[in-house]
């Protein structure tokens, strides 16, 4: 397997920022730098971060894939010249997914409640049998199709996506562009996993305060769990698609409307030859 370069864009109230820009794709290709960015929520975007997005990168569109009451507790910054889209994944508040579980708490007092919830080893139940649901329930599916709509609609800039934490819903959507753009498996899979590494840091600060709290550490267990991701997931994910419709392409073509044509379409748009760069 081939170590595949993943660009992050450090920002300060950002998490999990990164861009596909460069990633190596099927027929001497690449992902075409600056206009695809993944992050977690923007609520907490700073001035700093504003200014660096617009000047580096152009920013012009933001999809938003959190649900109402996600959006409702921390929306995404008003910000003159850029269209931003509400295209939810989920209808309502999807635990494991979600972190927003719980009302008016701290995050870490959201993170103990929804792992109390899945303890015992059904945190990685959860996301288990979370994935495929992304890929077999109507609302989920048709939240993907619209992600796709839009990154088609895209022309000028650089087009931001993003959940809570970019790692689920953000991570499952990344994949499957990479795989529609032309990426193997193993660029996808390394691109996927490399939120593991990227909030590693946020990651041990909020299990460090779970231990200062005393916190027992089986609920730890979980919220570690909560907070990474894990090939197997993906795998579940692809092995749905294929086993409900044959294959992947099929999947894409049928249930996201993704024609040969409109991959064309997004290849044209996003990739390059490396012969540019």
């Amino acid at each position: 397997m081939n170590h595949v370069q993943v660009l992050e864009l450090p920002l300060e109230g950002v998490l999990n920022v990164r861009e596909l820009g460069g990633l190596p794709l099927d027929g001497g290709r690449i992902v075409s730098p600056g206009k695809l960015i993944r992050t977690g929520r923007l609520s907490e975007m700073t001035q700093e971060d504003r200014r660096k997005l617009s000047e580096r990168w152009n920013i012009r569109t933001i999809v938003d894939l959190r649900n109402d009451q996600e959006v409702a507790e921390h929306p995404d910054p008003e910000w003159e010249g850029v269209r931003y889209y509400q295209v939810p994944i989920f209808p309502g508040i999807a635990a494991g997914i979600s972190k927003e579980d719980g009302g008016a708490m701290t995050m870490e007092q959201k993170l103990i409640h929804l792992a109390s919830r899945y303890s015992n080893g059904r945190a990685s139940k959860l996301l288990n049998e979370m994935y495929p649901k992304m890929v077999r329930e109507e609302f989920c599916i048709q939240g993907i199709r619209r992600f796709f709509e839009l990154l088609l609609e895209h022309e000028d800039g650089a087009l931001i996506w993003h959940c809570t934490s970019g790692k689920d819903r953000t991570g499952l959507t990344g994949a499957l562009l990479l795989y529609v753009l032309g990426a193997d498996w193993d660029t996808i899979v390394q691109e996927y996993l490399h939120t593991n590494e990227q909030i590693r840091e946020y990651r041990e600060h909020i299990l460090e305060v779970l231990r200062k709290n005393q916190i027992e550490e089986e609920t730890i267990q979980q919220v570690t769990i909560l907070e990474s991701v894990d090939l197997a997931y993906l795998e579940n994910c692809w092995q749905a698609m294929t086993q409900d419709w044959g294959s992947v392409d099929f999947f894409l073509e049928k249930r996201l409307g993704l024609t040969a044509e409109k991959r064309c379409l997004l290849r044209e748009r996003y990739t390059e030859s490396v012969d540019v760069v």
